[in-house]
């Protein structure tokens, strides 16, 4: 009685082992590649709000949502008084870190010849005040009906905002 051998047990041994190196480098390539994916830029020591982080508090995925929305993006740093805004352009300030008084200045101005702001988060309270007479403050609970501020034109017909309420608060470290 003889013993079935198998098409595996026929390869002679060295393409055996070429196989399997062959086998556990694509293995590795894409044990790596779904790390990578899954972890690239989601440090959690990078500032609130920050575009370039896609850690819990990071923008990166709004401003990618841009981008592939055909919307320019263009990450900032330092103070807003080295940069040139057009009246075209729409600055996000979310969170901001070392805001001074001139960039406040500078983003009024930016505002005040027709460019638009979208602002938010805990540390725009001077900002804020830097440009309405009467801003608006923050809340800890989720806003169900708001009214537009300023006469853009992307707000020119809209009267009201209403939305489900909800505001995430990510738990204190």
């Amino acid at each position: 009685m003889t013993a079935r051998v198998g098409p595996w047990r026929r390869l002679h041994p060295a393409v055996r082992v070429v196989i399997v190196l062959v086998v556990l480098v694509i293995l590795v390539n894409i044990a790596v590649s779904v790390l990578d994916s899954s972890t690239r830029g989601a440090d959690e020591t990078a500032p609130r709000s920050s575009s370039l982080s896609t850690g819990r508090d990071g923008l990166a995925g709004y401003a990618e949502l841009l981008r592939r929305n055909d919307h320019d993006t263009q990450a900032l740093r330092g103070s807003i008084t080295d940069t040139t805004l057009f009246t075209s352009d729409t600055l996000v300030v979310l969170d901001p870190v070392g805001l001074d008084d001139e960039d406040a200045r500078d983003i009024r101005r930016f505002v005040e010849r027709g460019g638009r702001l979208v602002a938010g988060g805990s540390s725009t309270t001077r900002l804020l005040a830097e440009l309405f007479p009467d801003p608006p403050t923050s809340s800890s609970v989720g806003v169900r009906i708001a009214d537009p501020v300023g006469a853009a034109r992307e707000v020119a017909d809209l009267r009201t905002v209403r939305s489900a309420g909800y505001m995430f608060v990510p738990p204190d470290d």
